[in-house]
């Protein structure tokens, strides 16, 4: 994707002032979409605030993320989210009730998941098929206690 941010953002204005920003990947390939978001993140652009779900595929082989705080306006994470992504840790609020199908796959450097929540919350997030194979052994923390991933 040789699109720069400016043009981007530009050609976009309308879909992000509507805070339908989801739109604008479901435009782009599997690929870009990846490309897109280590764009953004290099640019200091918080384009998840405008969100309510994390695309699928949004972070898909991003080099750039390897920590992330997921804002409390998110309610999903989308299918393939992180799959083979650099991301090293991730804190997620309470407010998402499920994680798609493959959401973490391959994210061989995760070593932490920070949950706002309870253990008994973080149980009853809907987690699709196969959400996190091919990881290394991570801790999940939660409000009242850590534990492993398995």
């Amino acid at each position: 994707m040789n699109t720069n941010i400016k043009t981007l953002i530009e050609e976009n204005i309308d879909l992000i002032n509507s805070n339908q920003f989801d739109e604008l990947y479901k435009k782009l390939s599997v690929w870009d979409k990846g490309k897109l978001s280590d764009v953004f993140i290099t640019a200091g652009i918080d384009f998840l605030s405008f969100m309510k779900k994390i695309p699928n595929e949004c972070f898909y082989y991003s080099t750039e993320v390897t920590a992330l705080m997921i804002p409390g306006n998110i309610k999903r994470i989308g299918n393939c989210a992180f799959v083979n992504s650099s991301l090293t840790s991730v804190s997620i609020p309470n407010s998402v009730t499920s994680i798609g199908n493959y959401a973490f796959s391959s994210c061989r450097n995760l070593e932490r998941i920070l949950f706002n929540g309870t253990k008994e919350m973080w149980n009853s997030i809907v987690k699709g098929t196969d959400w996190n194979p091919n990881t290394r052994d991570y801790k999940i923390q939660c409000i009242d206690g850590e534990f492993n991933n398995d």
